[in-house]
Parts: structure tokens; C-alpha cells; sequence
């Protein structure tokens, strides 16, 4: 009787560097893999059969050591209420790019955040990229600051400062403006309901600007009004009696708005 052997083939990189030849049943003694320069050894692509029944070839898989996942930095974005991570934009190179492991999160308030993230490979020469987690800075987004101004002369009628009103969402701030009738000081603040996400901007018009508690205050005054007090020319001759003469207001309302606060 013949006995039959088969040719068992380990390759690296394509080449023969070790050869068996055993029965069917024999067991196979699978070698260490040859070092080649700048891989690492990973696996062998496929399994030596348990028996044999042709000759076989085992290569060997190797990790370039050059290719690389691109390295993460931390992303800035501004905060929106509506934002998911999904939205942000992770690195990507010619190997394989990063994606979020929860693509549906919400990207949170105002401030620094982590999220876990994986690297999807795009070729078997790379190896395995362990999940990390990305820093993610959120900046308050900016509201711009309404509109305000005052040029106010006593009228005897309630009078505020001008505030432009110019937002769109009303749960961004809150305008106090009640003015008054009287000539003296007063003021109107718009206040942020959110400082922990919002920070106003364009600004210059308000006297003070408070970012800790989001406040805007803008100072104005209602001038007094200027009246003049008009004595007719007049000849009275003495006869022992008091002689009152004529006079008027000019540019007034009346008498009752005569008053020294609310008029020079």
C-alpha cells in the first residue's frame, strides 16, 4: 500500500516559509509567522482543516504600522437647542473615518462635554482602533441686544424709552419698560431667561451690561420742559390797592402742569 501525504503551505507576503507534508490526519504544527518589517503579525486567514484532503496554503494577515486613525480634537460648536451629536463633524483620512456610537444624543448646554465614539476602518491593514471618547466645547450662542434710545421731554402723558424688540423667540429674554409721566430719572432693562446658553451682543447702546445675570440696563431721563413766563406791559397808577399784572404761559398745557420739577 502507498501512504499519502499533503503539502501544507504557511506564506508571509506571498511567500512560502514553511512547508509540511503530513497524513490526512496528522496534526499540523502552525509556526510562528515570519517578522516582516513594519507590520505586525495579526492572524491567519483561514484554519488548517482537521483532515486533510488536498494540499493547502495558510497565509498570514499583517497590520501596516504606518496606516493610523486620524487623531480627534476637540470640536467647537455653538449651542442649539435642537443640536444631536450627529450634527458635529469627527475626523476622517483615507484609512476610515469616526462616527459617534450614539449618533442621537443631544449636544447639550453651554460647556465641555465627552462622547464615545468609534473608528469605522475602511481597509484590513489597520489594525483595530479601541473606542475614545471626544471632547466637545459648547460656546453660548450670541442674542443680539435690542434697539434702544430715548430723547424725552415732559408732556404730561406717560412716555418710555424706544426699545426695538427684535427677537423672534420669546423665551430668549424679557423687556421692562414702564417709563413714567413725571420729569426725572428712569430706566428699561432686557433680561436673558437663559444665561447658561445665551450671552448678548451689540451692546453699545445700554448703559450697563451685567453677564452674570444677563441683564441690560439703558438710563434715561425725561427733561423738564421749558416754559416761558410772559408779563404783559402794563401802567398802573397808585390808588392804595394791590395792582396784579398780566401774565401768561407760553408753549404751556396749563396751570396744573406748572409744576418746578416738570418745567424750567
Amino acid at each position: 500500500p502507498y501512504v499519502v501525504k499533503y503539502q501544507v503551505d504557511f506564506l508571509s507576503k506571498g511567500e512560502v516559509f514553511n512547508t509540511q507534508y503530513v497524513l490526512s490526519s496528522d496534526e499540523v504544527v502552525v509556526p510562528q509567522a515570519k517578522e516582516q518589517e513594519g507590520y505586525t503579525f495579526a492572524y491567519w486567514k483561514s484554519e488548517v482543516p482537521e483532515v486533510l484532503t488536498e494540499n493547502v496554503a495558510i497565509e498570514a494577515h499583517y497590520y501596516n504600522n504606518a496606516l493610523h486613525a486620524p487623531a480627534l480634537e476637540t470640536i467647537h460648536c455653538t449651542y442649539d437647542p435642537n443640536a444631536t451629536v450627529a450634527q458635529l463633524t469627527l475626523p476622517s483620512n483615507e484609512n476610515g473615518s469616526w462616527e459617534f456610537v450614539d449618533p442621537a444624543l443631544p449636544v447639550g448646554d453651554a460647556g465641555s462635554h465627552e462622547y464615545e465614539v468609534r473608528f469605522v476602518s475602511k481597509t484590513d491593514e489597520l489594525a483595530p482602533v479601541a473606542n475614545e471618547l471626544v471632547k466637545v466645547q459648547v460656546a453660548k450662542k450670541a442674542v443680539a441686544a435690542p434697539a434702544v434710545s430715548a430723547s424725552l421731554v415732559y408732556a404730561a402723558t406717560t412716555q418710555k424709552a424706544t426699545v426695538t424688540d427684535v427677537k423672534t423667540d420669546d423665551s430668549l429674554y424679557a423687556i421692562v419698560n414702564e417709563g413714567g409721566i413725571n420729569a426725572g430719572n428712569y430706566s428699561a432693562t432686557a433680561t436673558l431667561k437663559d444665561v447658561k446658553n445665551y450671552v448678548w451682543k451689540d451692546t453699545d447702546n445700554w448703559t450697563e451690561v451685567d453677564e452674570a445675570t444677563g441683564i441690560l440696563t439703558f438710563k434715561y431721563t425725561i427733561a423738564p420742559k421749558q416754559v416761558e413766563f410772559v408779563i404783559a406791559s402794563e401802567t398802573f397808577t397808585y390808588n392804595a390797592e394791590n395792582h396784579f399784572p398780566t401774565y401768561t404761559f407760553a408753549d404751556a398745557f396749563d396751570n396744573e402742569h406748572i409744576t418746578a420739577a416738570d418745567v424750567t
